[in-house]
């Protein structure tokens, strides 16, 4: 019994079938490069120099719009010192 890729049950028909997957094999391999490369070439270059602007403490400060929150008045109270009663036996 013949077949395009040779004869069935021979060395020269499985010989041509191992040829054909690892053809297939190889051609996914090769895909999968191509599809990696095309991704890292897509991809912003993330080693190049950094253009933000440094911007200073006061001008964060008049960024931050304080004057729309409530005002909290409080004592501070870290200084306080309560005597502990004495134990009496």
């Amino acid at each position: 019994m013949y077949r395009a890729f040779g004869k069935l049950g021979t060395e020269e028909g499985s010989n041509c079938q191992r040829g054909i997957i690892m053809g297939k094999i190889a051609i996914l391999v090769i895909i999968g490069i191509a599809a990696g490369f095309i991704v890292w070439w897509k991809t912003p270059d993330r080693k190049g120099p950094v253009t933000a602007q440094k911007i200073s403490i006061q001008e964060l400060h008049a960024l931050a719009h304080q004057e729309g929150l409530p005002i909290q008045h409080f004592e501070d109270e870290s200084l306080v010192f309560t005597a502990q009663e004495e134990v009496k036996k």
